[in-house]
């Protein structure tokens, strides 16, 4: 027959635990609210945006996946791999994740070419938004003679951030500048497509690869 303190010790056990487990819960919410205010602290591992790069070769079934390249808030992104000029069909894709994926948050990418027969101008925009699941792709061109190809991120948060871009590319080998690979440096946008990089124009290029950050202004 169990009495009355064996009782009062079991009792007590049980509220330790309820306690236990009420106090884990506590401090994961907690440290999921600091996460939420600063994303780059040393306990959130939460990515909150990514990119990658699909190459596809023309007239065949060959690809190229770069995978996804991811950033918290003020990290930097591995390169994403954009190749060569050298007839490729070439996809950027890109989503939202962890608190970034918010009714009130939008990233769109805006891609422009100029065509050297015909001159016309094309201008692509697509959006990372709550309509398709935060993620969507812009193609980047097929290597066949576009000139004057801009890209450009915009991102409209209640955080106020800054997406950015850098890229890197090289001259081809019969051009005097070989070995050289200027970078844009950052080109951040908030809102509005205001500033482009410059993906330059086919043929011309190759070892192109970009790099990315979100910060808070």
């Amino acid at each position: 027959m169990t009495n009355w303190w064996e009782k009062v010790n079991v009792s007590a056990a049980v509220a330790g635990v309820i306690v236990g487990v009420a106090g884990i819960a506590i401090t994961l919410w907690n440290q999921e609210i600091r996460c939420l205010i600063n994303s780059s602290g040393n306990n959130c591992s939460k990515n909150i945006f990514c990119m990658k790069n699909t190459r596809i070769q023309a007239g065949s079934s060959e690809s190229y996946d770069s995978d996804w390249k991811c950033v918290k808030e003020s990290t930097t992104s591995d390169w994403i791999e954009l190749g060569d000029d050298n007839l490729w069909k070439s996809y950027l894709e890109f989503k939202a994740e962890s608190h970034l994926k918010s009714p009130n948050t939008k990233i769109c990418a805006f891609y422009s070419r100029l065509s050297s027969d015909s001159g016309n101008t094309i201008k692509e925009n697509k959006c990372s938004e709550k309509s398709n699941n935060y993620e969507n792709k812009i193609e980047l061109g097929d290597d066949t003679g576009w000139i004057n190809q801009k890209l450009a991120f915009t991102i409209s948060s209640p955080k106020n951030y800054q997406i950015c871009l850098e890229l890197l590319k090289q001259e081809k080998r019969e051009n005097p500048n070989l070995g050289r690979r200027p970078s844009t440096g950052w080109i951040c946008n908030s809102e509005n497509p205001d500033n482009y990089i410059d993906l330059g124009d086919d043929f011309k290029y190759y070892n192109q690869v970009l790099k990315f950050k979100i910060i808070k202004q």
